[in-house]
């Protein structure tokens, strides 16, 4: 019995399934034991007919062939039934390495969903006065427009950014100092910070209010 081409798209088809081949192997197994039995107890015995003379020998060699046929019988069913329990316990060892199977996709499956969720989930407020390498989140800090920044490299976009994600963004040459990477020579390791939200109009250059604000780098060759 071969189920490599049957479809089992859960784990609850593959114990349903489970628990049949179980109940087939256990009916299989008492039904070997009843013939085993009768095997070893001789069969039933058969009552001798009346004895005379002149029918002893040929009743006698009746019940002798009557008993092998019977015996003859019984063994090749017990036979068959050994054959049934074989496969019917290679279905259930393959369909408990199918269940292993499916248990492992399942929680892989389910991983990376929380790992995507995780990914897509906004990242909590930061709160003023945060350090951001060389930069502090000011007080001003409030609120998250939905925005989005592309980095483009020779006309094409090659990186597009969901501002409404964060609060605060840091740009600059070093990965691992920054949200969004520029690998340019004239950008310094952290080269500048856009946070949501609307600082003091004395600190805006023109005065002209915006929902996110670029702090750049006092320096440019850090």
């Amino acid at each position: 019995m071969s189920l490599r081409a049957a479809t089992l798209v859960s784990v609850g088809d593959v114990e349903a399934l489970l628990a049949q081949l179980e109940t087939q192997r256990l009916t299989a197994e008492s039904v070997r034991e009843q013939l085993g039995a009768r095997l070893k107890m001789g069969l039933t015995t058969v009552a001798p007919a009346a004895p005379s003379s002149s029918s002893r020998s040929a009743g006698a060699s009746s019940s002798s062939s009557s008993k092998a046929t019977q015996t003859g019988s019984v063994a090749a069913m017990l036979g068959e039934i050994e054959v049934s329990i074989r496969d019917v316990k290679a279905a259930i060892r393959e369909l408990e390495a199918e269940k292993e199977k499916l248990g492992a996709a399942r929680v892989a499956a389910q991983t990376a969903k929380d790992a995507d969720k995780k990914r897509r989930a906004p990242a909590p407020a930061t709160p003023p006065g945060t350090k951001l390498g060389k930069f502090t989140v000011p007080a001003w800090i409030r609120g998250r427009s939905p925005a989005l920044l592309v980095a483009t490299k020779d006309g094409e976009a090659v990186q597009t950014i969901d501002l409404a994600k964060k609060d605060c963004f840091v740009l600059g040459r070093q990965a691992e100092l920054c949200d969004v990477t520029l690998d340019h020579a004239s950008v310094s390791r952290q080269h500048a910070v856009l946070i949501h939200g609307a600082p003091p109009p004395a600190e805006i250059a023109g005065g002209a209010a915006a929902p996110a604000h670029l702090l750049a780098s006092s320096s440019s060759s850090s």
